[in-house]
């Protein structure tokens, strides 16, 4: 799962977002209200804010979320999504010109899951589809 990790980038990504993205979305105005508090990224170390303090609690692995809880996620990770989005229309603005957070971070934010390029990210994501595939055709009925 390391090397799965690595060639993806997502501990640099995951820096990437508390050391760079979240401190441009405040300087925006954004609240990030979302994100807990980041206060340490080195290299393969994060250390976060510790949610439990502010009554945060984890569900047990095999309990579903009710529809309370569902909607807050939904509702969160609809501010995760759109608070770039708001930032990007806001520098469009200032600049007078077209900006693409994703063009000036390209090559950090670089997708290397859904990628040309042959790496372990794809292969993992490859046999992942073809196993949900394979399971689908064992559990669909036949009808004659």
């Amino acid at each position: 799962m390391f090397a799965l990790s690595k060639s993806i980038y997502a501990f640099e990504k995951e820096s990437f977002y508390y050391e760079v993205v979240i401190p441009l979305l405040k300087s925006k105005g954004f609240e990030g209200s979302y994100v807990p508090k980041c206060f340490l990224c080195d290299p393969y170390i994060i250390v976060l804010e510790d949610l439990s303090l502010l009554s945060y609690k984890s569900t047990s692995k095999n309990e579903s979320l009710d529809l309370k809880h569902c909607k807050k996620c939904l509702e969160t990770l609809a501010k995760f999504h759109v608070e770039p989005i708001l930032y990007e229309l806001k520098k469009i603005e200032e600049l007078g010109k077209n900006y693409s957070f994703n063009y000036e971070f390209r090559d950090i934010l670089e997708d290397k899951v859904f990628s040309q390029e042959e790496n372990g990210a794809t292969k993992f994501m490859r046999c992942s589809i073809e196993g949900l595939f394979s399971i689908n055709r064992i559990n669909t009925p036949k009808w004659y």
